[in-house]
């Protein structure tokens, strides 16, 4: 699964926060979950209705990103 496929963001959900597709759970509440020490799988469990590939198209891209500046320094 690709971002696009994954997380979209419209004003008129969440206040344009950027969610996973289809619901109103904005990404930044798996990042918030990781830094509180939760496990992708608890995040999960919280959130049954998420499509775990998104949570992964996620993690994956942000782990690309992270790796690509890191490059450029």
């Amino acid at each position: 699964m690709n971002l696009t496929d994954a997380v979209a963001r419209d004003p008129e959900i969440m206040s344009g926060e950027l969610c996973f597709k289809r619901t109103r759970v904005p990404v930044y509440m798996l990042f918030e979950a990781l830094r509180n020490g939760k496990s992708t799988t608890q995040f999960l469990a919280s959130y049954s209705w998420l499509n775990p590939e998104a949570v992964e198209a996620v993690l994956s891209v942000s782990l690309s990103a992270i790796e690509d500046s890191q490059l450029a320094s």
